[in-house]
């Protein structure tokens, strides 16, 4: 499904119907998934149409800015690094495109959103949250409706440190994909046995993997509250700060 079309797309799995038509002399794109509806009228003769992975805090709207993923508890070593997979819930984005133009057509997914509080309600932040098994190795998933994410945990502190969960700020999301994939890198760096950072990684999981379109800069979404890390391996990163704990 992921890919580049023109005016000729049209899919129709039983599920989710999406392509353009016309009518009455019009262009109309239409998308039917799951009893839920989106229809827009396309002023314009030809452009090309791309399907891509986005940002998984999207849909149904922007509610939080932040990703969540608890997991079953995870023990590092001291001054040590461990590289694990996790599960994360794809969102889709249909976009228009024409010379260095891009438009947002429709965002939807196929796994509904949860949410959750991490953090006091005070001083708290709300998440788009999601539950992972813990994998060693990069786990076989619907790519439709669930990416895979490479968690490398750098734990420089003299004692065990156990993590089952971990957040991350949505502006900083990568996203590659290929025919089977859509995967996302991260690293989370512990500070203390209370306190973590979080960055995504500018780079594919495996070869020939394509950078997917990020929606909050096709959007033009203010860049508010970002800060960096130093650069890692050439890439630099916007990072979250873990202060109400990670277990």
């Amino acid at each position: 499904m992921f890919g580049k079309y023109d005016f000729s797309l049209a899919i129709d799995d039983g599920f989710l119907r999406l392509g353009v038509e016309k009518e009455e002399g019009l262009f109309v794109y239409h998308r039917d998934l799951d009893g839920h509806r989106k229809k827009k009228v396309l002023g314009i003769d030809s452009a090309q149409i791309r399907i891509h992975p986005i940002e998984p805090i999207t849909v149904p709207k922007q509610i939080s800015r932040y990703l969540e993923i608890g997991f079953d508890p995870v023990i590092v070593g001291p001054d040590s690094k461990k590289t694990l997979y996790l599960t994360f819930p794809v969102e889709i984005g249909v976009f228009l495109e024409s010379g260095c133009s891009v438009e947002v057509l429709d965002t939807f997914a196929f796994v509904p959103s949860k949410y959750s509080l991490y953090g006091s309600p005070k001083t708290g932040v709300i998440t788009k949250w999601h539950r992972s098994r813990v994998y060693g190795d990069i786990p076989a998933v619907d790519k439709r409706k669930y990416g895979v994410l490479q968690l490398t945990i750098e734990n420089p502190l003299q004692e065990f440190i156990e993590v089952s969960r971990t957040v991350f700020e949505g502006y900083g999301m990568v996203l590659y994909f290929d025919e089977h994939l859509v995967a996302m890198s991260a690293r989370m760096s512990i500070h203390s046995t209370l306190v973590a950072e979080t960055s995504f990684l500018d780079s594919p999981l495996r070869e020939n993997m394509q950078k997917g379109i990020e929606i909050l800069k096709a959007k033009k979404v203010p860049m508010v509250g970002r800060h960096k890390l130093p650069p890692l391996g050439g890439v630099e990163a916007n990072v979250f700060l873990l202060e109400a704990g990670f277990v």
